[in-house]
């Protein structure tokens, strides 16, 4: 018998909806990765042909284990207002690492809109999933990325291989994160 994994819960910021990520958000996923300003530092193909959707409907139909998974993220003020999605998913080849991961519609970049989704994940997955280190793999070109990383409390830790993609690998402990909550 298989043991059926817990669906994600929703989690709410002041301005976002987060829920879990399912095949009713297959098109607007798509169409996030075929932006090139998006997908730009991201090895894939992003060009909407049958393999990206049938890559990107994986995705979405996997299961990661409890708790794990990816949310889509939508506005407070329009809740059918599709802006990205995040993820907490185990790394590959580590299942006992997690990474966390987002992607955004370009018109949102640039509002905290990732940050802010990223906290609430982040809180999620220290307080309710007991973790005790995410980890983050951003393209060392990826200035952005990096920031939103940061301002999080991740530390950059060191360069990384994941395939033919090289990363830079940030961590964040939940010891970190608990003495930057008490600032």
């Amino acid at each position: 018998m298989t043991e059926k994994v817990m669906a994600l819960p929703s989690l709410a910021t002041e301005r976002l909806i987060l829920r879990e990520r399912t095949l009713a958000d297959l098109t607007a996923s798509v169409e996030l990765d075929q932006s090139q300003a998006v997908t730009e530092f991201i090895y894939g193909v992003w060009d909407g042909s049958p393999r990206h959707v049938t890559y990107v409907k994986r995705r979405i139909e996997r299961q990661y284990g409890n708790g794990l998974g990816y949310w889509s993220i939508y506005s407070q003020d329009d809740p059918s207002q599709f802006l990205g999605w995040i993820m907490l998913t185990p790394v590959e080849g580590n299942p006992t690492l997690v990474k966390i991961g987002w992607r955004l519609v370009r018109d949102h970049w640039g509002h905290g809109i990732a940050t802010e989704a990223a906290q609430a994940v982040t809180q999620y997955a220290f307080l309710t999933l007991n973790l005790s280190k995410l980890a983050a793999g951003v393209n060392p070109a990826n200035e952005r990325g990096q920031r939103v990383a940061e301002k999080l409390g991740f530390t950059f830790k060191q360069p990384i291989s994941v395939g033919d993609e090289q990363l830079a690998l940030y961590i964040l402990t939940r010891e970190h994160w608990t003495d930057l909550q008490r600032k």
